[in-house]
């Protein structure tokens, strides 16, 4: 672009004064740009020196928050179980955890991140039919949903009229079924595997939390209910997403955490571990390829309209899905095209691919289908086949089920099915009216869903 010829004004009193605020309001924005630069460094490099352990489903910005409250600078966390990875029940949880401590427990529901210390770890009682309380430090953290930021939450009972003391922690023993109404109290007001009418439940992620209000650090923004208590997952009882408990101050991870840095970062916000991270780009591209993490579930909404305003005209997706043990996903070449009309559905051509990162085959794979290249969308207020995404012929999302229709008001509801001929050799997952079920059956409730933008492809 040519520069237009400089123009030459009389230095008038007036315009000598304009002059001098000119360059005062310069150097003022140009000290805050460098103090917010600054300021931004060091966060960066925080970040970079916290980098998440293997296997976790804590994003960076997750693991750094909770960093925060348990440690210092030279704590580490291992994860070591996670419900959508190693299985819902109390014994898959008990078989991964074992006797470590401190235990941090990381709950997952819609938008809220939370959990619960315990430093004495679970303490089985002698007899696996009995229960066992004991004196324990515990308390509870908020990471998200509840507060402006990474919260601890004091639970000794000191705010409290009757100053109850939350200080302990009581565990059924591995065939205790009757004689309480959980599997784990974490404090007494945190309850894992909650069930009705003093028997548990055999999912660990049916859970019951209420916390008295007097508990409350101030600026509490989440759910209340009875006498102003705290509800973090949103309800008193809810079904958890996900689980996952890890180790405090075990260097157990340091070698895995450093190796995966090494093959790639970790898109910002993912819920994607390392370990999957890395299979899922050995599958997507080469050394360039970025992903960058758009939509999630439990962070955006599970509305379909939360997906729409999060993704917009990305091109090429990821969506990656995650139910109990299995993760699985779809490659989308030309993104989510919606309609003209908001009422309406679009149908068109577009690159499309399965692959398995976890719970079908021994690796990552990938999974061809030749005759399901097309993606059909609904508009904000429509319908395509019952859903409101319809991929490949072979999944849905926000799937209202045959009956009804109409696509279901949570985008977390899906079909899938996989023919049979299109499986490479080795799949060990389920099947259901002869084809493959990737998320354990042919219609299912997702755990999570993620949207990632690839980049450098």
């Amino acid at each position: 672009m040519k520069q237009r010829g400089a123009r030459a004004f009389p230095l008038t009193t007036t315009r000598m004064r304009v002059l001098m605020m000119a360059v005062t309001r310069n150097l003022v924005l140009m000290i805050l740009c460098g103090a917010w630069t600054c300021s931004q460094q060091v966060h960066l490099r925080r970040v970079q020196e916290a980098s998440p352990p293997n296997g976790t489903s804590l994003s960076s910005s997750e693991y750094e928050g909770l960093l925060g409250l348990v440690g210092n600078g030279t704590t580490q966390l291992t994860s070591l179980y996670r419900t959508s990875v190693h299985g819902t029940s109390y014994l898959d949880l008990l078989d991964k955890v074992g006797d470590a401590k401190p235990l941090v427990l990381v709950i997952r529901k819609d938008k809220y991140v939370f959990g619960g210390f315990i430093n004495c770890g679970i303490q089985l009682p002698d007899d696996p039919t009995d229960w066992h309380r004991y004196d324990c430090d515990t308390w509870y953290f908020s990471l998200a949903g509840h507060f402006t930021q990474p919260t601890k939450i004091d639970i000794t009972g000191r705010g409290q009229i009757n100053e109850v003391n939350n200080q302990w922690v009581l565990v059924a023993g591995r065939n205790a079924d009757v004689g309480a109404s959980a599997k784990v109290f974490v404090g007494g007001d945190l309850h894992l595997g909650w069930g009705d009418n003093e028997r548990p439940a055999a999912d660990i992620r049916s859970c019951s939390q209420w916390l008295h209000g007097n508990d409350l650090p101030e600026g509490y923004t989440g759910e209340t209910m009875y006498q102003g208590g705290a509800v973090f997952g949103g309800s008193e009882k809810f079904m958890a997403d996900e689980i996952e408990v890890l180790q405090v101050g075990s260097d157990m991870a340091s070698a895995d955490t450093e190796e995966a840095s090494v093959q790639g970062s970790l898109p910002d916000e993912a819920s994607l571990p390392a370990s999957e991270h890395e299979g899922l780009l050995g599958l997507l591209g080469n050394d360039t390829t970025d992903l960058i993490s758009l939509y999630r579930t439990s962070e955006h909404g599970t509305t379909y309209d939360d997906l729409l305003d999060s993704v917009g005209d990305a091109k090429p997706l990821v969506l990656v899905i995650k139910k109990d043990e299995y993760i699985f996903s779809v490659y989308i070449s030309a993104g989510l095209r919606l309609p003209d009309e908001p009422t309406g559905d679009h149908e068109y051509d577009c690159d499309v691919w399965w692959f398995s990162l976890a719970g079908h085959f021994p690796t990552p794979t990938k999974i061809d289908i030749g005759r399901g290249q097309w993606v059909h969308v609904a508009g904000r207020q429509g319908n395509a086949g019952g859903a409101n995404v319809h991929i490949g012929g072979m999944l849905d999302l926000g799937w209202g089920g045959s009956v009804s229709g109409r696509p279901a008001a949570d985008i977390r509801s899906c079909s899938q099915s996989t023919d049979s001929d299109d499986l490479p050799a080795g799949y060990t997952g389920e099947w259901e009216y002869g084809d493959a079920a990737l998320g354990g059956s042919y219609e299912f409730m997702a755990d999570e869903i993620e949207v990632l933008h690839l980049v450098g492809l």
